[in-house]
């Protein structure tokens, strides 16, 4: 076998993971747009801190996101109040003795 047919190739190193389709761009901003102002005749957004123009597919998503965690909270929020209203007695803090819990009725 003669070496005039081999091709050698060189050796296969991993790339950076810059192929990615889509990748979110972090801004070191100062403001944080919280607030936003709507022209819905224009089809803009702004802020009402900066007065940067904004998309408005990115604000919908911060809305999105907030929401989200309002849900959550929420949520979290009547789970508690659930378990609570289901407890007749608890511990008193100060002599440790079980006492009963009112629950803001009056009797």
């Amino acid at each position: 076998m003669t070496d005039d047919k081999i091709v050698r190739l060189r050796p296969v190193t991993r790339r950076d993971d810059k192929g990615k389709m889509l990748e979110e761009t972090k801004w070191n901003r100062a403001c944080k747009h919280r607030l936003f102002e709507f022209d819905l005749a224009l089809n803009e957004v702004e802020c009402r801190d900066c007065h940067e123009k904004l998309s408005p597919m990115w604000v919908l998503s911060e809305l999105a996101k907030q929401e989200s965690i309002w849900m959550s909270s929420r949520q979290s929020y009547q789970d508690e109040m659930k378990r609570l209203s289901e407890r007749s007695r608890t511990q008193c803090d100060h002599c440790g003795k079980m006492t009963q819990i009112s629950h803001g009725r009056r009797r």
